[in-house]
């Protein structure tokens, strides 16, 4: 039997410039990970938290189908994983759940896969298999664990920059939010408008270069640069996200993304930012952010919500947790 053990992310600068072959700054989250077990069976079996689940079986038939077209012999299995990771939280919980599996196949079944073609193939599952519109900064940063400076710029997996950065005395904390679209949904708009849209792709640059600068402040601790680019990085996203023809659900997404870093700058905190596409923020202040646990949508929102969701008080902020880059296992 293997344990594998793989930890969700959260997006400190750059994205979603990593769509386009950009630029970003992401670290694992030491408080939340997926942790399975994988053993051979007689027959195939998948469980999440000690139950059938469909979007699991998704993601495991899904990997499955990927790895047999990479001509990967696997027998069958048995997977249980439990996950720490809220579902939709935009903090990469479903690229957590392929790695790990990957991870455990790769011990199990001596696939004789390396760590970069282990991310590649994640990447592959989830945009040419499941059809998710996203970026490769998940697979790589989750895979490789700890706080990544990733420039994906040569298009080409093998030769991605994947720089270690430390972060231990910048105080950085994550406010944990689920929603109820996926991050393909809140992309796809966008990115089907990025080729015939120059002005999109300005925005898109000026999101990378976000984090190229970020880098050096970091390395500086100039906590005020690392605010002003999480800021103008929040606004750049925002100007983003407007292109293309979003679903109503998506558009409301962003409005309670928006209340949310409205309210953190209402109580000045040097720096809020999205940390994927839509959910979870990530915060940079002095003092920890526990004001976030009081945010309530605006009952005008709390209205349009529940056309979409049966439980439309709980877009709010769960949790408050300082960033704690957490390395692979």
């Amino acid at each position: 039997m293997i344990n594998v053990k793989t930890h969700g992310r959260i997006g400190i600068l750059g994205n979603p410039s990593d769509m386009y072959n950009g630029v970003v700054i992401s670290s694992t989250i030491n408080n939340l990970f997926v942790e399975g077990t994988i053993k051979k069976a007689n027959e195939f079996e998948f469980l999440l938290n000690n139950s059938l689940d469909e979007s699991l079986n998704n993601l495991v038939k899904s990997t499955l189908l990927l790895l047999d077209r990479k001509k990967c012999r696997f027998d069958k299995f048995k997977y249980h994983v439990q996950t720490k990771i809220p579902k939709q939280a935009g903090l990469a919980g479903s690229t957590a759940i392929i790695v790990n599996l990957i991870k455990g196949l790769n011990q199990l079944c001596s696939l004789g896969l390396d760590p970069m073609k282990i991310a590649h193939y994640t990447r592959k599952v989830e945009h040419e298999i499941i059809g998710n519109t996203a970026g490769p900064q998940d697979c790589f940063v989750v895979l490789f664990g700890g706080i990544k400076y990733m420039d994906f710029s040569s298009g080409n997996y093998k030769s991605f920059i994947l720089e270690d950065i430390d972060i231990s005395d910048i105080p950085f904390y994550v406010g944990v939010r689920c929603k109820n679209v996926s991050s393909g949904d809140i992309h796809k708009y966008p990115f089907e408008a990025y080729p015939n849209s120059p002005e999109l792709q300005t925005i898109v640059n000026k999101i990378g270069s976000c984090a190229i600068e970020g880098r050096e402040a970091i390395l500086n601790k100039d906590l005020k640069k690392i605010g002003e680019l999480m800021n103008s990085n929040q606004k750049l996203t925002q100007s983003y996200g407007k292109f293309g023809d979003p679903t109503e659900s998506v558009i409301l997404q962003r409005k309670i993304d928006q209340e949310i870093l409205d309210y953190c700058n209402e109580h000045e905190v040097i720096g809020a930012k999205l940390g994927g596409s839509s959910g979870s923020i990530i915060i940079l202040d002095e003092e920890k952010p526990d004001f976030l646990l009081d945010y309530k949508p605006h009952p005008d929102l709390l209205k349009e919500l529940e056309k979409y969701d049966s439980k439309p008080s709980e877009n709010q902020i769960s949790q408050v947790i300082r960033l704690k880059p957490a390395k692979t296992n």
